[in-house]
């Protein structure tokens, strides 16, 4: 689903799935509008936000123990990602990783997400101590796909280690028919990258050539796979462009010490505390996430049109709770960005009513393709914040924007 050009990934899923109690709340009697407040702007006596919270959570402090320190630090990294489209301008469609689109943290448990589930290679990596990462992937449909991922090893020494072991692994699933075994592949400007091809026939009798490469970087394993209809040469060079721009701009990146991983702050940009609480699991990977403006670029849908956009109002953190939080450089920003999602709401789907006594919301009915399920977004701003919130029922939907309202109103 698209928030204007955002995507609301990874959550919106597991968020629109649970049971929603927002609506349930019965409210006797009517509001009455305050005579203070200046007409046509919000009056928050005439907001129905149910029985969602309306003031912001205590500080969230730190992350406590050493797993969910690592997924913070995971999360770190997206702003020191290179983006496929940065490679090449055309690589915008999202690669799906499990259930999110474009990009994801990665964990000791998540091989299966940017490597064949039951491939030798799979099992080699969670064998081998990966402690995190970040992954990123964008396609052209049907001609070139392009993962790019940074892998976190417990030592330059044992990142050097999996690389080694890594190309040679066997990256078909052991269920499927053998394939010719991949072929050691150079990668251009890159000797320390160790690289291997292999080339499938598809069922659509296309001819896919495939270039992965894995490239010990201190501590992390740099891991790229480029899949095309073309030559070796071509996804190699695709490869090798990866690299020219991921080394130096993870070694921008000041990792966290391993033995500090549980002091990290699970809310760094204080905004967490500031946004609708998630429901259900507060520690899931896709729930009270932090990225930074570079970070964020990995979770658009256009990164590179919304993104200038982002930069325009000067957006310096977004987090994800039960929606999306951006913070602008001032409120001329937030509106600038309501007004981008306003835009694409209207664009992408059935316009629904907006949420009742919030100037400026809107809201956007979507059907999906293949379940024929219908979701609602809503978007506001408040100040310097703009948001978004999302659900199965209007209703619910404009009373989780009314209660966002009300806590950055409070706060």
């Amino acid at each position: 689903m698209t928030i204007g050009c955002r995507w609301a990934w990874g959550l919106l899923a597991g968020a629109i799935a649970l049971t929603v109690t927002g609506c349930t709340t019965v409210m006797s009697g009517a509001a009455v509008r305050d005579p203070g407040v200046t007409p046509g702007a919000v009056d928050p006596a005439l907001l129905n936000a149910a029985n969602y919270p309306t003031h912001a959570r205590p500080p969230l402090g730190a992350a406590g123990d050493s797993t969910i320190g690592a997924l913070v630090e995971a999360r770190r990294m997206a702003d020191y990602m290179t983006g496929p489209w940065e490679v090449d301008p055309a690589l915008l469609t999202p690669i799906l990783f499990g259930e999110a689109p474009a990009a994801t943290p990665l964990m000791s448990d998540g091989t299966g997400l940017i490597l064949s589930r039951g491939s030798s290679q799979a099992e080699a990596l969670g064998r081998l101590g990966l402690i995190n990462g970040y992954v990123t992937g964008r396609e052209v449909t049907g001609q070139r796909l392009l993962t790019n991922a940074v892998l976190r090893f417990a030592d330059p020494a044992a990142a050097a280690a999996a690389a080694a072991e890594l190309i040679h692994a066997n990256p078909r699933p052991d269920f499927l028919p053998p394939a010719a075994p991949p072929v050691p592949c150079p990668i251009p400007g890159h000797p320390d990258a160790q690289g291997a091809s292999q080339t499938i026939d598809a069922a659509d009798h296309q001819r896919w050539t495939t270039v992965q490469a894995f490239t010990p970087h201190g501590p992390f394993v740099l891991f790229q796979q480029a899949d095309l209809i073309g030559s070796v040469d071509d996804a190699a060079r695709l490869v090798g462009k990866t690299l020219d721009l991921q080394g130096p701009l993870i070694d921008t990146f000041v990792p966290t010490d391993l033995t500090q991983f549980a002091a990290l702050p699970r809310d760094p940009s204080g905004m967490l505390a500031m946004a609708l609480p998630p429901p259900g699991d507060t520690d899931a990977v896709a729930t009270n996430m932090t990225v930074g403006p570079r970070g964020m670029l990995n979770l658009l849908s256009n990164p590179t049109k919304t993104g200038k956009v982002y930069a325009d109002a000067g957006v310096d953190a977004s987090v994800q709770a039960a929606g999306w939080l951006h913070r602008a450089r001032d409120a001329a920003g937030a509106a600038a960005l309501l007004a981008d999602d306003v835009k694409s709401l209207r664009e992408d789907g059935s316009v629904a009513d907006a949420v009742p006594n919030l100037a400026g919301s809107a809201c956007q009915k979507s059907t999906d393709k293949y379940s024929g399920d219908s979701a609602f977004t809503c978007v506001a701003a408040r100040g310097r914040y703009e948001f978004s919130v999302y659900g199965h029922v209007l209703k619910d939907v404009q009373q989780q924007a009314a209660a966002q309202y009300l806590i950055l109103a409070a706060a």
